[in-house]
């Protein structure tokens, strides 16, 4: 690619939308952030982790619910760091009083 940025067959495929629109949705990000960075290519993996995988408001529920709408799913191993989080705060239906 004249911008630097090395792709392998198999990357340009999931570019180009052969493995499905969310897989292409997550090479656009990802060939983006490589060429901010100055990579030169992206590697392979055989696993990841999720590190920013708590609720951080309405834009990242959205994002999740994109790459799902759009079918996407993990293609190597993957965990989150999430523990016990509440999404959507409780809400109380009766007033607590002071004690």
């Amino acid at each position: 690619m004249s911008d630097g940025l090395e792709l392998s067959p198999r990357d340009r495929e999931m570019l180009a939308g052969a493995c499905g629109p969310a897989a292409a949705m997550a090479m656009r990000l990802l060939t983006g952030l490589a060429r901010a960075a100055g990579a030169r290519r992206l590697i392979d993996v055989a696993g990841a982790h999720v590190d920013s995988a708590l609720c951080q408001g309405r834009a990242s529920l959205d994002f999740a619910a994109r790459l799902r709408d759009l079918g996407g799913r993990v293609r190597v191993p993957t965990t989150l760091n999430i523990g016990e989080q509440r999404v959507v705060p409780r809400v109380s239906s009766k007033t607590e009083s002071p004690s």
